[in-house]
């Protein structure tokens, strides 16, 4: 929108903007997610069913995936199985791989390629939309490409590891206290005809950064 173009904000700030400039200004804004009694019964009952307690989601998808090559939200399995086997060094805790009924089988490649695979759920098509938000309510931690599982933790303050791509991440950085979460570039946008080595070395980079959030 033209009075507020170029601004070097977050775009939560150039929305507010809008209504800032007909005097009304909240000055502490607050992004909401709802989710019913009944949503939280069936999450409960799920991760009851499943054994699960204390839990860490990776959410491998992004919106679109399906109708064009988003190469800067792309990332291998091995990449996935290999923060799924990082984040089970908690021997307390279980690893969930939300997503679409339609990433069962990318959530299932993932966990073939995991050392610990028997702690990790795939609930791909399990979990309605509104009861992700009960879910993202109760994890220790998300770790996801830039897509709206990443805006719906930041509703709750859960922890987040961000898997940027070509995003602004002045514009679309998660809303939230900075000690909550971290941002990892993806390698597309330092090096093209990408080979697996980049994605490992990024893997290292992630793992860190799971430590730092996470206080390890």
């Amino acid at each position: 929108w033209f009075p507020l173009k170029g601004k070097n904000q977050h775009s939560i700030e150039s929305n507010l903007d809008m209504i800032r400039l007909i005097g009304i200004n909240n000055e502490k804004p607050k992004m909401e997610f709802y989710f019913d009694k009944k949503d939280s019964e069936n999450v409960s009952k799920f991760l009851k069913n499943e054994k699960v307690g204390k839990y860490y989601i990776i959410h491998p998808g992004f919106g679109g995936k399906n109708k064009f090559k988003a190469y800067s939200r792309y990332w291998p399995s091995e990449v996935y199985s290999e923060i799924a086997d990082h984040l089970l060094i908690d021997k307390n805790a279980k690893v969930l791989i939300t997503g679409i009924a339609e990433e069962k089988t990318l959530a299932d490649e993932i966990i073939s390629k995991s050392k610990g695979k028997e702690r990790i759920v795939n609930a791909c098509g399990k979990i309605s939309l509104h009861e992700l938000g009960a879910l993202v309510k109760g994890a220790s931690l998300v770790v996801a490409p830039d897509t709206s599982i990443i805006h719906i933790a930041s509703v709750y303050d859960t922890k987040v590891v961000d898997l940027l791509g070509d995003e602004n991440p002045i514009l679309w950085h998660p809303w939230m206290d900075k000690n909550l979460y971290e941002t990892v570039t993806h390698p597309y946008f330092s090096k093209k005809n990408l080979q697996m080595e980049d994605y490992t070395a990024k893997a290292k980079e992630i793992k860190e950064v799971i430590n730092k959030v996470l206080g390890r």
